[in-house]
This record gives structure tokens, sequence and C-alpha cells, in this order.
């Protein structure tokens, strides 16, 4: 089976978002303005607006939903006998590319704000 160029580009682009959550965790500061005041308010009304109306966690379901995507993949490759392995690595390691990405975007970088205990400039 032949390896798609696009999962190759994401799976390497997950050791880069790595290293640059990494960085960007150092420099509360750079969160708080650009992220947290800058296009997180923005990221939050259009998940609001999109899943407001949902009674209860989307994020949860998604969690359900891969668990149930890792389980099939590893029950399948068993199944399949390792078969095409690495191709199949390479997608996984692309699928947790855009994951890592999606929830770092969409709400993880708030774990690397300034605490309420840090003195607030006038």
């Amino acid at each position: 089976m032949k390896i798609k160029k696009l999962n190759i580009y994401l799976a390497i682009f997950l050791p880069i978002q790595i290293l640059l959550v990494q960085l960007a965790s150092k420099n509360a500061e750079f969160i708080e303005t650009y992220y947290s005041n800058g296009i997180y308010p923005i990221i939050s009304k259009i998940l609001r607006f999109l899943f407001g109306w949902i009674p209860f966690s989307f994020g949860d379901l998604l969690i359900a939903l891969l668990l149930f995507l890792v389980i099939r993949f590893l029950v399948l490759l068993i199944k399949n006998r390792f078969r095409n392995f690495i191709s199949k690595i390479i997608g996984l390691i692309a699928s947790l590319s855009v994951i890592y990405f999606c929830f770092y975007l969409f709400w993880g970088l708030n774990y690397y704000r300034e605490s309420l205990a840090t003195p607030q400039k006038n």
C-alpha cells in the first residue's frame, strides 16, 4: 500500500507542533495576549454557536469516538496480521497530529495562561 504524502507531512508536523507548544508554554504573556485575549474568544463564540444547543459535552462524545476508533484500529491491525504496518502507523500518527492541533487550537493553550496570582500590569 502506498503511503499518502499528506499523511507523511502531517506525521512530520506532529513533533514540530509539540515543540511549538512547549515553546509557547514558557511564555504565558504571549499566550495571554495573543491566544486567550486574541483568537480564543472568536473560536469560543463559533464553537458555542455550533455546539451550544447540545445538552451534553461534545468533547466527551469526541473522546468516546476516538477511543472506539483506536480500539478498532488495533483490532483490524491484528486481524490483518500487521500487513501495511508502516503506512497504517503513519496514518495513525497523522491522525494524532490533527487531533493534537485541534485540541491546542480550540482550547488547550489555555492551560498555559498567566495564573490568577500573577500581578496585573496597569
